[in-house]
C-alpha cells in the first residue's frame, strides 16, 4: 500500500496580518521572498514560482511530484495555515457524506494528548469543521487530487469562507493512504509543519474528514481554527 503526504508549506505558517486580506497576492509575495529548498516534498515545476524543493512554498502547487524523498512511497506532509476571513455563505459539502464520528473522536482524542503533553491547551470538535475536512477529504477522492489546493473549493481558506466559517486563525493537514488513526497520527506527528499545526495554541476548535475509496485510499484531513 502506497502511503503519502504532502507538505506544501515547509513550517505551516501562511499567516495574513490584517482581517480581510486576500490570500492570493500573500502567496505571491511569500513564493518571491521565500524561495528556499525544503526537506519533505521535491514537486515538479509549480505553474508559478519556483521550481519543486520550496522550503517555504513548493512553487504554486507542487503535488505532481511523486519522488517525495523515497519515490512511491514518498513521507511528505502538507500544512497551511492563515488568518482573519470575515465568512459568508457558499457550498455545502454536497454529496461528501457524513463524517464519521467514531474516527473524529479518535484523531481528537490524538490530538489532545499530544497538546497535554506539550502543554497547550486541548481543541474541541466542531459540527462545522468537520463538515469542511469531510468534504476536502470527499473531494480529493473524487478528483483524484491530493493538495491543499482543491478544483472545487480553492484553498482551505477560500473553502472555510464558502462554508460560512469565521476565523482569526486557521490551517489544514492531509494525508492519505494511512490505513488506521494511529498511522496517520504518527505521520503527522513526525512532519514537523503537521506537528506544529497539532500543537499550535492558536488554534482552539478541530474538524476532521475522511474518505475511503480514489487512488490512495484512504483520505483524511484536519481543519484547525481560532475563531
Amino acid at each position: 500500500m502506497t502511503t503519502r503526504t504532502d507538505t506544501r508549506l515547509g513550517d505551516g505558517t501562511l499567516r495574513a496580518k490584517q482581517q480581510n486580506i486576500d490570500l492570493n497576492p500573500l502567496n505571491d509575495w511569500l513564493r518571491q521572498m521565500y524561495p528556499g529548498t525544503g526537506n519533505y516534498y521535491n514537486g515538479a515545476n509549480g505553474s508559478t514560482g519556483n521550481a519543486g524543493n520550496g522550503g517555504y512554498y513548493n512553487g504554486n502547487t507542487g503535488y505532481p511530484g511523486n519522488t517525495a524523498g523515497n519515490g512511491g512511497t514518498g513521507n511528505g506532509t502538507g500544512t497551511g495555515t492563515g488568518t482573519g476571513n470575515t465568512g459568508g455563505t457558499g457550498n455545502t459539502g454536497g454529496n461528501a457524506g457524513t463524517v464519521d464520528q467514531s474516527i473524529a473522536n479518535q484523531i481528537l482524542q490524538k490530538v489532545n494528548a499530544e497538546r497535554s503533553k506539550a502543554g497547550v491547551q486541548p481543541l474541541t470538535l466542531s459540527a462545522s469543521l468537520n463538515k469542511i475536512a469531510q468534504a476536502k477529504s470527499a473531494d480529493m477522492r473524487d478528483k483524484n487530487y491530493f493538495d491543499h489546493q482543491s478544483p472545487t473549493y480553492g484553498s482551505p481558506f477560500d473553502m472555510m469562507k464558502q462554508f460560512g466559517v469565521n476565523y482569526s486563525y486557521a490551517g489544514e493537514n492531509i494525508a492519505a493512504g494511512q490505513q488506521d488513526v494511529q498511522s496517520v497520527m504518527t505521520a503527522w506527528m513526525n512532519s514537523p509543519g503537521h506537528r506544529q499545526n497539532i500543537l499550535s495554541p492558536n488554534y482552539t476548535q478541530l474538524g476532521v474528514g475522511y474518505a475511503k475509496g480514489g487512488n490512495m485510499s484512504p483520505y483524511w484531513t484536519q481543519e484547525f481554527i481560532r475563531p
